[in-house]
C-alpha cells in the first residue's frame, strides 16, 4: 500500500483557496448534522514522526464548533492507564452520540509493539461501526529524506527541540523497516467499514485538503 504511493503530490491549483473554503463550510454543516442525528465520529491519525499530524489536526478542526469535538494525544500512557488493560484508555475516550473525537496516535501503536493484534483491531473497529460510529483512519506519509530534514529543523529551534526524541531518529535510520511494518499493518486493517486513507504530506496544503475532502465525502 505505502510502497506504491507517490508522495510528491502538491496542491498547486489556482482554485485551491476556493476549494478549501467550500470544505470548511461543509465540515461545519456536517458536524451539525451528525450532532442532530446522534452520529458519533472517531478520527484516527497515524504516520511517520514529523509527518505533520499536529499541524493537520489543528487545521482540520478550525471550522468545527469547539463544543462538539475533542482532541486526544495518545502517544504516551499515564501511570493510571498503565495499571489497566491496554485498550482501557481508548474505551474511555470514545465519542458519545453526536460528538467528534480525534486521536493523535491510537491502538495501532499497540499493534506495532505487539500488545494487540491486527485481528483484535479489526474486531474492535467492527464493533464500533456496527454500533453506528463513523471511523476515519488517516496515515500521514513523507519520504525518508523529508523526515530527516524536518527533524533537523525541529532540533535547531529552541522552542521545538524538545519535541525530537531518540526514537524519532531511530525511525528515520530504520525508515525502510518501519515502512514495511506500517505497510503490513495497514493492509491487514484496511476494511470496508473502517478503511485507511494514506495522506501525502510532503506538501502540507495538499495534505490538509485531502484529509478534509475525505471527511466531507465520508460524512
Amino acid at each position: 500500500m505505502l510502497e506504491q504511493i507517490s508522495l510528491m503530490k502538491t496542491a498547486d491549483w489556482p482554485d485551491y483557496h476556493a476549494k478549501m473554503a467550500h470544505l470548511q463550510i461543509r465540515m461545519g454543516e456536517l458536524q451539525r448534522t451528525c450532532r442532530e442525528r446522534g452520529i458519533p465520529v472517531l478520527i484516527l491519525f497515524e504516520g511517520y514522526e514529523a509527518s505533520g499530524k499536529g499541524t493537520m489536526i489543528n487545521k482540520m478542526i478550525q471550522p468545527l464548533d469547539p463544543r462538539g469535538f475533542q482532541v486526544f494525544t495518545m502517544e504516551k500512557e499515564s501511570e493510571e492507564e498503565k495499571r489497566h488493560a491496554y485498550l482501557w484508555r481508548y474505551w474511555n475516550k470514545l465519542p458519545a452520540k453526536g460528538q467528534i473525537h480525534i486521536f493523535d496516535r491510537s491502538w495501532y501503536q499497540g499493534v506495532r509493539s505487539g500488545r494487540i493484534s491486527t485481528e483484535q483491531v479489526r474486531h474492535l473497529e467492527k464493533q464500533f461501526t456496527e454500533d453506528g460510529m463513523v471511523v476515519l483512519k488517516f496515515f500521514l506519509a513523507i519520504t525518508e529524506k523529508e523526515q530527516k530534514k524536518r527533524l533537523k529543523k525541529l532540533e535547531k529551534s529552541k522552542s521545538t527541540k524538545w519535541r525530537v526524541e531518540k526514537k524519532d531518529w531511530e525511525e528515520n535510520e530504520n525508515y525502510t523497516d518501519v515502512l514495511r511494518q506500517y505497510d503490513s499493518i495497514l493492509l491487514q486493517t484496511d476494511t470496508d467499514n473502517a478503511p485507511w486513507t494514506v495522506v501525502e504530506t510532503m506538501d502540507k496544503k495538499y495534505g490538509i485538503y485531502k484529509i478534509m475532502n475525505t471527511i466531507v465525502n465520508c460524512l
